[in-house]
């Protein structure tokens, strides 16, 4: 019981940290817009409207994957760096659909609004 009380302390302190965190680096979404995506051997490079650059590199034992490594590299301007995104991935909550069985992952934090 006393591990859980404080696993939710150290959960809801990440959230707290990564809330500050986001509200202290306001990021202009023009920022966001990608001037040139380049695609080198498993690398990924993109250059934004800001003028900075952002370098992923794909794992030598996986397959390359374009939409991968955008999204990466989008993930890595927005957080700052990869253990920072990784950081929220791994906090996520997973559960199993009773009915399907599939494993379900919540976003607590940026969770979207359903329509």
């Amino acid at each position: 019981m006393n591990r859980k009380i404080n696993l939710q302390k150290s959960q809801d302190k990440e959230k707290e940290d990564l809330i500050k965190k986001l509200e202290n680096q306001y990021i202009n979404v023009n920022s966001l817009i990608p001037e040139k995506v380049i695609f080198r051997g498993k690398t990924t490079v993109v250059k934004w409207s800001d003028g900075k650059k952002t370098v992923v590199k794909c794992r030598e034992e996986d397959d390359f994957c374009e939409d991968q490594g955008f999204a990466m590299a989008l993930a890595k301007k927005i957080y700052g760096t990869h253990s920072e995104y990784m950081k929220y991935v791994r906090s996520a909550e997973r559960q199993v659909d009773v009915n399907t069985s599939e494993k379900i992952v919540c976003f607590e934090l940026l969770q979207a609004d359903s329509a």
